[in-house]
């Protein structure tokens, strides 16, 4: 435009290439710059979710015999492992203790939460249902006199899914000694919990618990108030903020992120009546659904219920292969009749295609289809007659009538039943090209002939089924045509000149 001429050099564009194995390469022409596989450093810096999800594909995650032990697994995951333990936990103690309460007994929940014991899920979905009622309790016989507690069938079963009991502080020997000391103390036994204290080391802490004095005006409870906050451990926190409690609000234990949530469960359970109970239930899993926590499962339950939390964790994680684990392994029968749980399932199962993790997509679905046989898909490939066109495999005489006198014998349920003709128009089935005897014909082969030609580890069964050229469609049963092709090349039917054994041949390739 203005008449001046310049040099421009454009430099060839450099393309960044993915795989779905996380392999990351950085080319320019033909020319590889960089290349680096999810062993790199790079991945334990960027934490990918998708590495960690073929890491534990590999190692069996989510499909071993008990829940527990799938909590070993992802032992690097403090969530995760304690959701795996509790739910075999809490399928254990729902089988031995359901029919002592009304809303599990009544149900089929093999997984019950929170909600579901407490029937909040019933409440709210207009559903009637009688309300929990719990009594009263003045502890005038405890440590700490006049503390008000409430009892129920619901509330004491709850308090076992939350590993606590009403009548015993007998903890996992894992647990910190300020845990132990704050449950006894919750349980009103004040003389245990400075015990336990004195024996761990605490025995500052435990000194000052046990000036304790129920006078609200006392300089120990001006102290206690005045110093609380600045304490490093939640659970010595909850215990002076037990002691200084005025209003039975207890919201600064209930609120406080330190304490783990079966512990506020627990505590709420003995000191909240029916109303607040239910009110912090609700309020606690709306806060745990909205930060994508699967310690609300605890809450919800293995049910349709907890869908939506299931749903932000995976908006927040990545993580699709707990979600569809979770989903076979206690939801199974939920998967046909829920299709965000079959979009899950699919989704996990594509990526396990995609990682070329074959055996553990199978082992997904047999698990999957062992715990709802509904789920097994019809076969895709069935064997049709040359005459009629008619599936003659063993899903094809289930659609015979068993009231035709002509067929009523090949309708039979007997799963190994051997055809030699078509049960719909009763035309011979394929010959084998070497004994000419129809498929699904008893072999009349010696043990030491079959023995010989059987692959390691492989089943004599397989040597008698009928197997077939994909070119000329000529075929017999697999020993037959494994002993002609010794030494033969072309097919065994007269004038056939198709070179059956180079065409399936099996090549070797050099590393």
């Amino acid at each position: 435009m203005n008449g001046i001429l310049w040099n421009s050099i454009v430099f060839e564009r450099i393309t960044l290439n993915w795989s779905p194995l996380s392999k990351l390469g950085w080319s320019n022409g033909k020319k590889i710059i960089r290349y680096i596989d999810n062993n790199d450093d790079a991945y334990s810096t960027l934490d990918d979710i998708s590495v960690k999800m073929r890491q534990r594909a590999l190692s069996g995650y989510g499909l071993q015999p008990t829940l527990k032990e799938n909590g070993k697994l992802v032992a690097e995951s403090p969530m995760l492992k304690h959701l795996w333990e509790w739910l075999d936990f809490s399928r254990i103690l729902t089988e031995k203790e359901k029919y002592r309460v009304l809303s599990i007994s009544s149900s089929n929940i093999k997984f019950p939460g929170v909600r579901t014991v407490l029937r909040i899920d019933s409440l709210t979905s207009g559903v009637s249902s009688i309300p929990i009622k719990s009594e009263m309790i003045q502890n005038n016989l405890f440590d700490l006199h006049g503390s008000k507690t409430y009892r129920s069938e619901e509330r004491t079963f709850i308090q076992h899914i939350c590993g606590w009991s009403m009548d015993s502080t007998d903890l996992l020997p894992t647990t910190s000694s300020t845990r132990k000391a704050a449950i006894a103390l919750f349980h009103l036994k004040l003389r245990q919990a400075i015990r336990i204290l004195s024996e761990s080391g605490d025995s500052i802490v435990a000194m000052a618990i046990a000036g304790w004095t129920d006078d609200r005006d006392s300089l120990w409870r001006e102290m206690a108030t005045s110093n609380c906050s600045h304490m490093t451990d939640p659970y010595i926190r909850a215990i002076f903020s037990f002691l200084t409690e005025t209003d039975s609000n207890f919201d600064s234990i209930l609120n406080e992120p330190g304490l783990s949530v079966t512990d506020r469960i627990g505590f709420a359970c003995s000191f909240l009546p029916d109303a607040k109970l239910i009110g912090f239930i609700q309020d606690l899993t709306h806060d745990l659904t909205m930060k994508g926590s699967l310690y609300g499962i605890i809450l919800t339950g293995m049910t349709l219920h907890t869908l939506p939390l299931l749903q932000r964790y995976i908006d927040m994680t990545g993580d699709v292969q707990t979600i569809s684990l979770l989903a076979i392994r206690t939801m199974a029968q939920e998967i046909p009749g829920n299709l965000l749980l079959k979009f899950w399932i699919d989704r996990y199962r594509e990526l396990l295609n995609s990682w070329k993790l074959w055996e553990a997509r199978a082992e997904f679905d047999i698990t999957k289809n062992t715990n709802n046989p509904s789920l097994i898909p019809q076969p895709e490939v069935t064997v049709s007659c040359n005459f009629c066109g008619k599936n003659i495999s063993q899903t094809g005489l289930s659609g015979l009538s068993r009231n035709s006198q002509l067929f009523s014998r090949f309708a039979q349920t007997n799963p190994k039943i051997k055809l030699s003709c078509c049960p719909n128009c009763r035309k011979p089935l394929p010959r084998c090209s070497i004994c000419l005897l129809s498929m699904g014909t008893v072999l009349g082969n010696s043990p030491e002939t079959l023995k010989e030609f059987q692959k390691p580890g492989g089943s004599p069964t397989t040597l008698s089924w009928y197997t077939w050229c994909q070119t000329c469609r000529h075929g017999g049963h697999t020993i037959h045509l494994q002993q002609w092709f010794q030494n033969q090349l072309e097919c065994p039917v007269t004038g056939c000149s198709c070179r059956c054994a180079l065409l399936d041949k099996v090549v070797d390739f050099p590393d």
